[in-house]
């Protein structure tokens, strides 16, 4: 994005400025310079605080003890010029290192700033009290702040250790806004205070957001890296704001990746959502979204979502996150009386405007490679997805967690999910699997627990091919699970162990094992074929029994093909869908040897 565009965006959004009259500062030494610090030029530039004064910081000079202040005006901070007299920058950036008390840039009181091409290290705000913002501290509103090439690193604070943005104006999150443009890296800044008893623990280890919007929508490389909280939120830590993590273009990575939380959501800890929720999607097809490698010392290697958190995502990459506790790749916990909600999704259905697909080839709406595992390389609870609930018989949570044509591959622990909920009535959770792939994971129990009234629904999914070391591949809380149109093939386990089955509840189901669920005709014990199930292919082949088995519907397929295709050189058995997460489209060219084999027969 470059100037001019940034500009305009600004006045689009908080009314025109007169730029005709905005004056140009110009710091650094030689001919054409008007001053020597940058202080100095925001003040004068304060005479008019209605105009977005530019200031262009030359490389003529270092910038050390660096604590500048903007207040009450619109401005244009401007990095990378070689000297006063330069009209366009070298493509460089500019460096400004902090004083070791205070944030390098706070930006307070209203107005409108875009920082550009600037580096912004070693910023400080106290631990104690507090501080926010060790790079970077917006605070108060309305604003709209705006970073385009930027490396804000090695800052320190209590909360946000590179850039804090609070909304103390209003409730309204679009009053206080953070854009991350092109070629925005926020790495190695550090958050920790210390708290005492009902301190709230989320920091923001890269970021701290509260009551404000957070939009990283830049192209280039778009990261946050190696960032650390000591509580919650080793990347971001979010209260109560909206999030969207949509880059674009070319670059060389977008994502949020190898950050540290001591306590939860190494990646991003949510707490909460003010009307438009967490976001994540890509705008172009080659470029997903990734949460990957971030540590949890406790739950949500990569992804901490809080009481009233409000997560949404599109063909979004989950991969090799570890959490010491539960939840490698994601937990989620709702408390009494609020709504909680993570989807996943491999289509478009619900995305925002301008989301699209991710290219096939990069095997995107994944969950995979993610541990629980502590530090002492024991196994611990849900690898993949840990989900949470507590209640009362007169209050309790209504969460939803769906994952629609999502792989779920290669994760270790103790089991892959787990669902729990603490209460003395029936949940009103619910967590869904549609057409959902679960594949090549190594667990240490069962695959799936449902340990508590939650109600567990698998819709079209395909389970094969995991290594489980305990007896069962879904051990649930009496009466908590639905199977429907699905294949669990994983033999000599049992199936399902789960009391309180009815009739019903298990249908259309191919399985290596039908022990303790009701007889049903549209049940089977039979292999399904997959393609290649040791490799991580449970795309049905063609002589499978699992093709046209079940009335057709509108459930998610794992590849977004078509859903229901009547093949008609194979006999429906129920219906002309498949079962499992694929359906196949087509048979290959000149098969005619399917009736010859005692396909018939395996049905």
């Amino acid at each position: 994005m470059n100037l001019p565009t940034i500009l305009l965006a600004l006045a689009l959004a908080f009314g025109a400025m007169d730029q005709a009259s905005a004056a140009t500062y110009r710091i650094g030494t030689g001919s054409g310079c008007t001053h020597a610090t940058i202080q100095a030029a925001i003040d004068d530039a304060a005479a008019d605080p209605d105009v977005a004064d530019i200031i262009r910081i030359t490389d003529s000079l270092s910038y050390d003890d660096v604590a500048l202040d903007i207040h009450d005006q619109h401005l244009v901070l401007e990095g990378g010029y070689a000297s006063c007299n330069a009209t366009t920058t070298g493509g460089t950036r500019t460096t400004l290192n902090g004083d070791g008390d205070h944030s390098v840039v706070r930006i307070h009181g209203d107005g409108d700033v875009v920082l550009n091409g600037l580096n912004l290290f070693g910023g400080h705000q106290p631990r104690f009290n507090y501080g926010f913002g060790g790079g970077v501290q917006i605070t108060d509103g309305p604003h709209l702040v705006s970073l385009t090439n930027m490396i804000v690193g090695n800052n320190d604070a209590g909360h946000g250790g590179g850039i804090s943005v609070r909304n103390t104006h209003s409730g309204n999150p679009n009053d206080v806004q953070l854009v991350l443009s092109d070629d925005v890296v926020i790495l190695n800044n550090h958050a920790g205070y210390a708290t005492v008893s009902g301190d709230p623990m989320l920091e923001g280890g890269g970021i701290y957001c509260s009551e404000s919007s957070l939009r990283m929508i830049g192209g280039g490389s778009m990261t946050i890296s190696t960032n650390e909280a000591d509580h919650d939120g080793g990347g971001i830590g979010a209260d109560e704001c909206d999030v969207t993590i949509a880059p674009h273009g070319a670059g060389e990575f977008n994502g949020i990746n190898n950050n540290y939380a001591g306590r939860d959501g190494g990646g991003l800890a949510i707490n909460g959502a003010s009307g438009g929720g967490t976001r994540l999607y890509a705008t172009d097809g080659n470029r997903p979204v990734y949460i990957v490698g971030n540590y949890a010392a406790r739950e949500g290697g990569g992804i901490k979502i809080n009481t009233h958190g409000d997560v949404r995502a599109w063909d979004l990459i989950i991969d090799g996150n570890q959490s010491g506790d539960e939840g490698g790749g994601i937990s989620l916990f709702a408390d009494t009386g609020f709504d909680t909600t993570f989807i996943m999704r491999g289509s478009l259905d619900e995305a925002p405007a301008g989301a699209v697909q991710c290219r096939a080839g990069l095997r995107c709406n994944r969950i995979s490679d993610n541990r629980a595992q502590d530090d002492s390389d024991a196994p611990q609870q849900a690898a993949a997805l840990r989900v949470a609930g507590n209640g009362n018989a007169l209050d309790s949570p209504d969460f939803e967690v769906t994952l629609e044509g999502t792989r779920i591959e290669g994760n270790s622990g103790l089991n892959l999910v787990r669902v729990r909920y603490d209460s003395s009535v029936f949940g009103f959770g619910k967590v869904h699997f549609n057409g959902t792939t679960l594949t090549g994971n190594a667990l240490d129990n069962e695959l799936v627990l449902d340990s508590d009234e939650v109600y567990f629904v698998m819709n079209a999914v395909s389970i094969g091919g995991n290594t489980i070391g305990g007896a069962d591949v879904i051990r649930a809380h009496d009466g908590a699970v639905r199977v429907n149109r699905s294949i669990v093939w994983q033999p000599g386990k049992r199936v399902l162990n789960s009391g309180g089955i009815d009739d019903g509840d298990v249908q259309y189901l191919m399985a290596s094992d039908l022990a303790n669920i009701p007889p049903a005709t549209t049940n089977i014990v039979a292999d399904p074929l997959f393609v290649d199930e040791a490799n991580g292919d449970l795309h049905l082949d063609p002589a499978s029994p699992a093709i046209d088995y079940a009335p057709g519907t509108n459930m998610p397929e794992a590849d977004d093909q078509n859903r229901t295709v009547d093949l008609v050189d194979i006999e429906n058995e129920f219906g002309p869908q498949d079962l499992g997460a694929y359906e196949l489209q087509t048979l290959p060219a000149g098969d005619d040897t399917i009736f010859e084999d005692g396909f018939d027969d395996v049905r």
